[in-house]
């Protein structure tokens, strides 16, 4: 109880007094953290025997449930592609609504030097500042080979009759 009651306690000696806290709004996430209420004591026939205004804090200390998927993450042919939260996240949710995911180390960028399994955590993080984080394996894999163009070679034979194929050939690098 607000110190207004004498100190924090409260003693009621007469049968016909009627103590009782409400609330007259609903109380939920949209509601301001110092949330200014009214107190009153009233005897049995409703006469105020003593009120005081108080702030009531209203905190969010649920931390959000997070739920992954496995998945296979196909490199695009340019070799280097990066992975979103939400292709891992799987329906997280919480009592206030999530405001940010995120995915963590190691980087949620892969490269054509990185195929196989790979773990990744993803945060869930709610307006105030409740995370919880869980984590889910990406299988990265290259994409497949598509055949190239190749230019024509014409190979002169030297005076002993033989040329070096290596040298005229230089490989061509994919686009991206």
């Amino acid at each position: 109880l607000p110190t207004c009651f004498g100190g924090g306690s409260l003693s009621l000696s007469n049968a016909d007094t009627d103590a009782e806290i409400s609330f007259p709004i609903p109380v939920d996430c949209n509601t301001p953290s110092n949330l200014p209420i009214r107190l009153l004591i009233t005897n049995l026939e409703g006469n105020i025997l003593d009120e005081c205004t108080t702030t009531i804090s209203i905190l969010d200390t649920t931390s959000p449930t997070v739920m992954t998927k496995d998945i296979t993450f196909e490199l695009p042919t340019s070799l280097i592609g990066s992975l979103d939260p939400s292709d891992v996240d799987d329906g997280s949710f919480d009592n206030c609504g999530i405001t940010r995911l995120s995915l963590s180390s190691p980087p949620n960028a892969f490269t054509c030097g990185q195929p196989g399994p790979v773990t990744v955590t993803l945060t869930a993080e709610d307006a105030s500042g409740n995370s919880t984080s869980k984590t889910a394996v990406v299988n990265v894999v290259l994409p497949p080979l598509v055949p190239r163009d190749v230019d024509d070679i014409i190979l002169r034979l030297d005076g002993n009759g033989s040329a070096n194929l290596a040298e005229r050939v230089r490989p061509r690098l994919p686009t991206p």
